[in-house]
Protein backbone atom coordinates (compact mmCIF):
# COMPACT_ATOMS: atom_id res chain seq x y z
CA UNK A 1 0.00 0.00 0.00
CA UNK A 2 1.39 3.64 -0.60
CA UNK A 3 0.74 6.13 1.57
CA UNK A 4 1.22 10.15 1.44
CA UNK A 5 1.52 12.65 3.68
CA UNK A 6 -0.22 16.61 3.50
CA UNK A 7 -1.81 19.87 5.32
CA UNK A 8 -5.10 18.72 6.45
CA UNK A 9 -7.80 21.29 5.29
CA UNK A 10 -11.21 22.12 6.31
CA UNK A 11 -12.22 19.22 4.32
CA UNK A 12 -10.34 16.46 6.08
CA UNK A 13 -12.58 17.43 9.38
CA UNK A 14 -15.21 14.12 8.61
CA UNK A 15 -12.24 12.21 8.13
CA UNK A 16 -9.78 12.77 10.67
CA UNK A 17 -12.54 13.12 13.02
CA UNK A 18 -13.71 9.60 11.97
CA UNK A 19 -9.99 8.18 12.17
CA UNK A 20 -9.63 9.19 16.17
CA UNK A 21 -13.21 8.03 16.66
CA UNK A 22 -12.22 4.48 15.40
CA UNK A 23 -8.16 4.44 16.33
CA UNK A 24 -7.61 6.32 20.24
CA UNK A 25 -10.13 3.76 21.57
CA UNK A 26 -7.48 1.06 20.36
CA UNK A 27 -4.34 2.85 21.76
CA UNK A 28 -3.06 1.53 24.38
CA UNK A 29 -2.81 4.03 27.43
CA UNK A 30 -0.38 2.48 29.57
CA UNK A 31 1.92 2.51 26.68
CA UNK A 32 1.66 6.01 25.65
CA UNK A 33 0.63 7.76 28.78
CA UNK A 34 -2.19 9.21 27.19
CA UNK A 35 -5.51 10.20 29.03
CA UNK A 36 -8.71 8.72 27.14
CA UNK A 37 -11.29 11.28 26.24
CA UNK A 38 -8.71 14.18 27.24
CA UNK A 39 -5.53 13.30 25.24
CA UNK A 40 -5.15 13.42 22.44
CA UNK A 41 -8.40 14.54 21.87
CA UNK A 42 -10.59 15.69 18.75
CA UNK A 43 -10.79 19.04 19.77
CA UNK A 44 -7.47 18.97 19.64
CA UNK A 45 -6.74 17.71 15.97
CA UNK A 46 -9.29 19.82 14.83
CA UNK A 47 -8.03 23.17 16.23
CA UNK A 48 -4.64 22.14 14.95
CA UNK A 49 -6.31 21.92 11.42
CA UNK A 50 -7.39 25.19 11.99
CA UNK A 51 -4.29 26.61 12.93
CA UNK A 52 -2.75 24.54 9.14
CA UNK A 53 -0.68 22.64 11.91
CA UNK A 54 -2.20 19.21 11.33
CA UNK A 55 -1.01 16.56 8.68
CA UNK A 56 -3.21 13.72 7.23
CA UNK A 57 -1.16 10.30 5.81
CA UNK A 58 -3.88 8.97 3.60
CA UNK A 59 -3.54 5.48 2.13
CA UNK A 60 -4.25 4.62 -1.33
CA UNK A 61 -8.15 4.05 -1.20
CA UNK A 62 -8.17 7.60 0.19
CA UNK A 63 -8.62 6.17 3.83
CA UNK A 64 -6.83 8.34 6.76
CA UNK A 65 -4.07 6.29 8.34
CA UNK A 66 -2.24 8.48 10.62
CA UNK A 67 -2.29 12.17 11.85
CA UNK A 68 0.63 14.08 13.20
CA UNK A 69 1.26 18.16 14.57
CA UNK A 70 3.83 19.70 13.86
CA UNK A 71 4.85 23.69 15.11
CA UNK A 72 7.35 24.91 17.01
CA UNK A 73 5.41 25.12 20.28
CA UNK A 74 7.25 23.66 23.41
CA UNK A 75 5.98 23.07 26.67
CA UNK A 76 7.35 25.39 29.89
CA UNK A 77 9.40 21.46 30.17
CA UNK A 78 11.54 21.76 27.45
CA UNK A 79 13.31 24.85 29.37
CA UNK A 80 14.59 22.13 31.77
CA UNK A 81 16.09 19.38 29.01
CA UNK A 82 19.75 20.48 28.31
CA UNK A 83 19.60 20.44 24.49
CA UNK A 84 22.79 19.62 22.09
CA UNK A 85 21.68 22.95 20.31
CA UNK A 86 20.64 25.21 23.23
CA UNK A 87 21.02 28.01 21.32
CA UNK A 88 18.63 27.51 18.42
CA UNK A 89 15.70 30.32 17.77
CA UNK A 90 12.62 28.36 18.24
CA UNK A 91 11.82 29.32 14.67
CA UNK A 92 14.30 26.79 13.71
CA UNK A 93 13.41 24.19 15.46
CA UNK A 94 9.89 21.32 14.24
CA UNK A 95 8.17 19.80 17.09
CA UNK A 96 6.51 16.62 16.38
CA UNK A 97 3.54 16.09 18.79
CA UNK A 98 0.60 13.48 18.73
CA UNK A 99 1.82 11.02 16.19
CA UNK A 100 -1.04 8.84 15.80
CA UNK A 101 -0.99 5.76 13.58
CA UNK A 102 -3.78 3.59 12.67
CA UNK A 103 -3.61 0.27 15.24
CA UNK A 104 -5.14 -1.77 13.05
CA UNK A 105 -2.28 -0.75 10.35
CA UNK A 106 1.07 -1.52 12.54
CA UNK A 107 3.68 -2.44 10.40
CA UNK A 108 2.55 -0.98 6.74
CA UNK A 109 4.54 1.59 6.52
CA UNK A 110 2.98 4.49 7.70
CA UNK A 111 4.98 5.88 10.32
CA UNK A 112 8.12 5.61 8.27
CA UNK A 113 6.51 8.04 5.69
CA UNK A 114 5.46 10.12 7.71
CA UNK A 115 8.54 10.77 9.30
CA UNK A 116 10.45 11.02 5.94
CA UNK A 117 7.50 13.43 5.27
CA UNK A 118 8.54 15.27 8.63
CA UNK A 119 11.83 15.30 7.94
CA UNK A 120 11.26 16.98 4.33
CA UNK A 121 9.35 19.40 5.54
CA UNK A 122 11.50 20.52 8.22
CA UNK A 123 14.07 20.79 5.88
CA UNK A 124 12.20 22.37 3.29
CA UNK A 125 10.79 25.14 5.73
CA UNK A 126 14.45 26.01 7.22
CA UNK A 127 14.16 23.85 10.54
CA UNK A 128 17.73 22.86 11.79
CA UNK A 129 16.48 20.14 14.36
CA UNK A 130 13.51 17.93 14.83
CA UNK A 131 12.16 17.08 18.53
CA UNK A 132 9.47 14.78 19.57
CA UNK A 133 7.11 16.24 22.07
CA UNK A 134 6.42 13.00 24.46
CA UNK A 135 6.37 11.73 27.91
CA UNK A 136 8.87 9.83 28.89
CA UNK A 137 6.50 6.96 29.79
CA UNK A 138 5.57 6.37 26.22
CA UNK A 139 7.29 3.19 25.34
CA UNK A 140 6.19 3.34 21.41
CA UNK A 141 7.49 6.81 21.04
Amino acid sequence: MKYFVRLATEQDKPAVAKFYDNSLPLIDEKQTSWIKNIYPSIDTALKAIDLSQLFVCYDSNDIVSGTVILNNQSDKEYENITWSTPELDPNQILIIHTLVIDPKKLNQGIASAMINFIKDFGKSNSMVTIRLDTNFKNTPA
